[in-house]
This record gives C-alpha cells, sequence and structure tokens, in this order.
C-alpha cells in the first residue's frame, strides 16, 4: 500500500515588520450581515476584532435598505390587501382603507433602527471595536483606513506639511472643519 500523501503546510498570514496604528487579530470590513457574523465568530473566540463600516449605520445594504426595509414594506403592502378584501371574509371595514405613507415609512425605518442597533449592541457586548470609515487592502497584511469625522482637533505642535491636502479656510463654515490653534482648515 502506498503511503498517504504528506498534507499541504496550513496557509499563513502575511506578516509586517513595521508598525501599525491599530493591530487585531481580525479586521473586518463592512458591517452587513457576513460583516457582522464574521465579527461576532472571531470575538468569541478571543480574538481581537476590529469591524470597519463605510456607511453611518451599522449593517450594510441588506439591514438599512435592501431586505428588512422591502420585507416591511412588502409585510405592509399584503396587510392592505388583506383590507382591501375584507368583506369577502364577512368584515366590515367602516370604508375604503388608505395608505398614510409618512407613517408606513416610519415604521419601516423603525424596524431598520432596531435591527441595526441591536447589532451595535452585539458587537459591544463582545468587544469589537468599531470604527466609521472605508478599508483598503494594500499587502502584507496590512489595511489601511480611512476615517470620517465631522470635526477634527489636532493638540500639539506639527509641521503644516504634515497635514497633507488640507488648505486654510476662514472666511465661511464648512460641515467637515479642522480646528488649529483658532483657524478653520477645510479638508478636501
Amino acid at each position: 500500500a502506498a503511503a498517504p500523501a504528506a498534507s499541504a503546510p496550513a496557509p499563513q498570514a502575511a506578516k509586517h515588520a513595521g508598525g501599525a496604528d491599530i493591530e487585531c487579530d481580525m479586521l473586518v470590513l463592512g458591517s452587513g450581515p457576513g460583516g457582522y457574523s464574521a465579527a461576532f465568530r472571531s470575538a468569541d473566540l478571543g480574538m481581537n476584532t476590529v469591524l470597519v463600516e463605510r456607511f453611518a449605520t451599522l449593517g450594510g445594504v441588506c439591514l438599512n435598505v435592501g431586505c428588512i426595509p422591502t420585507k416591511a414594506l412588502l409585510h405592509t403592502s399584503e396587510i392592505f390587501h388583506h383590507m382591501q378584501r375584507a368583506g369577502e371574509y364577512g368584515l366590515a371595514s367602516g370604508g375604503t382603507p388608505t395608505v398614510d405613507f409618512t407613517k408606513v415609512m416610519a415604521r419601516t425605518r423603525k424596524i431598520v433602527a432596531g435591527l441595526t442597533g441591536g447589532v451595535g449592541q452585539l458587537l459591544k457586548a463582545r468587544k469589537v471595536e468599531v470604527f466609521m470609515g472605508t478599508g483598503k487592502l494594500v499587502g502584507d497584511g496590512r489595511i489601511e483606513v480611512t476615517l470620517r469625522a465631522v470635526l477634527v482637533v489636532i493638540c500639539g505642535l506639527f509641521n503644516t506639511k504634515q497635514l497633507g491636502h488640507v488648505t486654510a479656510e476662514t472666511s465661511r463654515r464648512t460641515d467637515q472643519t479642522l480646528a488649529v490653534f483658532g483657524k478653520q482648515l477645510r479638508i478636501d
């Protein structure tokens, strides 16, 4: 009988010899169902986990604008359909049913907020660090993350060349500003 073939060595994560601003065992880009599930599992396994989400709320497309809002709206339309046919079941409705779209959308937003808030609480309970921003793979096990901020304050001495593509603007206020030594700077 032939000897069993030696199994291939398990793949190893690339090692980065340089420093990093944040080090973690697992970085998850995106907080949709796949992302938050991966973050939950890695945290449950004891990994130091970081999750980066590019949108303002957690849950990805599915929870925020896709699956969940669609299902809520479909359920509302199904109920409306049954209300229109109530007489067929021997039920009196007191008139023709109407739709209040403001209330329909408020209910949909409430459902979405409950689910996205729940994802946030579950991540917090598992001590998953969450950052709002975007991530890009740059090689050697490194991910470049660009974070969003409405207001950034720089405290300490610095060389203005370190600010990169930030320009001084003192005449008007913008949504994204830096406050440095009493001046406003616009982030390009």
